[in-house]
């Protein structure tokens, strides 16, 4: 078990700022494909109220031949912050997937 020095754990209770935006925790859940699915975030958010979340990596080539929302990127109401990290090769395939953000 690694014990946090006084010093760090204050520093990890200070708010994050990334421009304008402002998370309450500096503790963020990493995007990992195939594991950060809804059940896992919300196990995260229960033990970590105030972290950044992340769903799963998505391909948005892949997103534009789809007619639904992805499962992947499904997000509970109470998730809040969450980010959806979206990759690419095809920068044509980025303005077109805004639809689904």
């Amino acid at each position: 078990m690694t014990v946090l020095s006084p010093e760090l754990k204050q520093k990890l209770a200070t708010p994050l700022k990334i421009g304008n935006f402002e998370v309450k925790s500096r503790v963020l859940q990493s995007p990992l494909s195939g594991v950060t699915d809804l059940v896992f975030r919300r196990l995260v958010r229960r033990h970590a109220p105030e972290s950044m979340m992340y769903t799963e990596m998505v391909n948005a080539t892949g997103l534009h031949y789809v007619k639904e929302l992805p499962q992947i990127m499904e997000v509970d109401n109470n998730e809040r912050p969450i980010s959806i990290q979206l990759f690419d090769c095809r920068p044509d395939f980025w303005q077109k997937q805004q639809k689904w953000l």
